[in-house]
């Protein structure tokens, strides 16, 4: 479980920094009114503000998750058994 919580927190992060390069950004840039940035200004940006909060966000949720788990770990396997039944 803890190696798919990885995967997940990863394969997001990478995901979302792609997205937010080729997507996001330049909505904004365009919704906004604003000046667009240069390639290597949005690549600093994307990986040095927002790929470490995709990050810091990924291993947040997955503390969160785990927390909760290992709590409810008992009812959940009770509920399998009278599922079963």
């Amino acid at each position: 479980m803890t190696f798919a919580l990885l995967a997940g927190t990863v394969s997001m992060a990478v995901f979302m920094s792609v997205l937010n390069y080729f997507v996001f950004l330049p909505a904004y840039t365009f919704f906004m009114g604003w000046d667009a940035m240069s390639a290597p200004e949005s690549r600093k940006f994307v990986t040095t503000a927002i790929l470490p909060f995709n990050v810091i966000k990924g291993v947040l949720i997955t503390s969160v998750f785990m927390l909760l788990f290992i709590k409810l770990q008992t009812w959940i396997n009770k509920q399998t058994l009278y599922k079963n039944a």
